[in-house]
């Protein structure tokens, strides 16, 4: 048993040698007239490896031979010169309102070639600057409590944090009807009617009368108007607000509805796109790039 494990460890050590052997002797083989890729035997498992003298050179070159890369950027002035900078006459510029993203793709596809045609030249496409809008805080904390109701002393607080947002009526006028604002619910049967039982079925409508102001003498508004900057980098607009409150078994709810705000997200991510589209002066396509 020994003499057997000596004999193929022998054989192992023998067959090994024979690689390292050839692979010593073996020399890369050109792949392409232009002895750019070469083939050669690499010795561990004796594998085959391709050779990009390419590659090779790119590392003791002073400058790459293309740019690539993808460049993020959080504002539309940094996306803007940035294009400005490296853009192609084949750049693209791609913009999702999904995701808040604008893409440029620096090596797109060339749309003309040589003869005018519109079949051009493939690009790599591995160039590209991403600005990726970035919502403010104030946008995401308006959000976040929209119509979620509030005791008195949870909204108060809310607005007193946030009163540099609010526009319309003025900002002290909102905490202090927040603060003071009281309410009362009185019940008013409007009909009733015998059923066949015996019985007597009431109608009746709840009415909540609400003041505020230390008088009582403040108008409680419908609505208010908070000014939010959606995006970091873009302007400011006005977004209307309902204010509603009811009783919970005794208990002041306080909250508020932001009118449609979706659609002051999607204005200013258009604005941003156009104006992209105007400083860059090139067409901006909706979608995302390949």
């Amino acid at each position: 048993m020994t003499y057997q494990t000596t004999a193929l460890t022998a054989g192992a050590n023998e067959t090994q040698a024979a690689i390292d052997a050839g692979t010593a002797i073996a020399k890369p083989a050109p792949l392409d007239d232009e002895g750019r890729f070469y083939s050669t035997v690499v010795p561990a498992g004796a594998a085959q490896k391709t050779i990009d003298l390419e590659d090779l050179y790119d590392k003791r070159r002073d400058r790459p031979r293309r740019k690539t890369g993808v460049v993020r950027h959080d504002t539309a002035t940094s996306f803007i010169h940035y294009v400005d900078k490296h853009g192609l006459p084949e750049t693209e510029t791609w913009a999702d309102l999904n995701t808040s993203t604008i893409t440029a793709v620096i090596n797109a596809h060339d749309g003309i070639n040589d003869r005018g045609d519109t079949e051009g030249p493939a690009g790599w496409g591995d160039h590209r600057a991403i600005l990726q809008l970035q919502k403010t805080p104030a946008w995401t904390t308006w959000l976040a409590n929209d119509k979620k109701p509030m005791n008195q002393a949870t909204f108060a607080e809310f607005i007193e944090d946030n009163q540099v947002h609010i526009q319309e009526p003025a900002a002290a006028t909102m905490l202090e009807i927040a603060q003071s604002i009281q309410a009362a619910t009185s019940v008013t049967f409007e009909s009733g009617t015998r059923l066949s039982t015996g019985e007597v079925h009431l109608v009746y409508r709840e009415d909540t009368d609400a003041k505020a102001g230390r008088k009582g003498d403040l108008t409680i508004p419908q609505q208010f108007t908070v000014l939010l900057q959606p995006y970091q980098g873009t302007p400011h607009y006005r977004v209307p607000a309902r204010f509603r409150y009811r009783l919970n078994n005794g208990d002041l709810l306080m909250s508020y509805a932001l009118d449609r705000p979706e659609d002051v997200l999607e204005l200013a991510f258009n604005e941003t796109v156009a104006q992209i589209a105007e400083e860059t002066e090139r067409t901006v396509m909706h979608g995302k790039p390949a």
